[in-house]
């Protein structure tokens, strides 16, 4: 982000003036530095969203649609938008300011390349954060192999093809085993929907858009639309 994309016409700034616009462009991924800021209980679950690979985002920096090569951990946004979650709109500061994440440290308006430089280096995906050994993390490999994007791929690109009907059979069971180990783990856990968002990503009834795919849901199955444009609508800023 470069000063005249912040105030219309370039600066001569050297410091931040908390203004929160770069905060409104979207929320912070993790880095290795940040681990302590969630092992601490600074950042809770529920303050985290995973980006799983092979989702399709739209990358701020790139300018550029792109399919993730791996995992990404970051911060959520506001209810209704792309700011960050921790951003208070009344007079525009960071609630965590003085424990802010290494991209906000990195982000400076008026040079940006320190942030260019950083913001792809040593990103963490949710086994920095959980336990490999815990039973969580045995629950979230589960998940990741029967609901992979490796997997949904090829079977929406089969549908925006034709109408196979083995391929929406397929991808309706994938979505259906998504549901389940959510419903699951709110029935058993007690976890809500803003922890599911860490834990397993968000819902793929909400991803498939970007792939082209919209589903409805139809009795106790899926339909599937194709979805004009559908890449450049509801894909996460990273």
């Amino acid at each position: 982000m470069r000063s005249e994309e912040v105030y219309g016409e370039p600066s001569m700034l050297k410091e931040c003036q908390r203004c929160g616009t770069c905060c409104r462009k979207g929320p912070p991924a993790l880095h290795e530095q940040d681990i302590g800021l969630y092992t601490s209980g600074l950042l809770r679950k529920g303050d985290l969203l995973t980006l799983r690979q092979g989702e399709w985002v739209y990358d701020s920096v790139k300018d550029a649609l792109l399919v993730l090569p791996e995992e990404i951990v970051r911060l959520k946004a506001g209810p209704g938008g792309q700011s960050c979650s921790f951003l208070s709109e009344e007079d525009s500061s960071c609630r965590i300011y003085e424990q802010r994440p290494e991209e906000c440290r990195a982000m400076k308006c008026w040079d940006p390349a320190e942030f260019e430089a950083m913001y792809q280096q040593g990103r963490i995906g949710r086994n920095r954060l959980i336990p490999r050994s815990s039973a969580l993390a045995e629950i979230i490999a589960e998940h990741e192999q029967a609901c992979s994007y490796a997997r949904i791929r090829p079977l929406a690109e089969k549908l925006l093809q034709s109408a196979d009907q083995q391929a929406a059979q397929e991808l309706a069971a994938i979505i259906r085993q998504d549901e389940e180990m959510r419903s699951f783990l709110q029935e058993r856990a007690e976890a809500g929907q803003e922890v599911l968002d860490f834990l397993f990503g968000r819902p793929l009834t909400r991803t498939l858009p970007g792939f082209g795919i919209k589903v409805e849901r139809q009795g106790d199955g899926y339909r599937f639309h194709r979805e004009g444009n559908a890449r450049v609508r509801r894909l996460l800023r990273i």
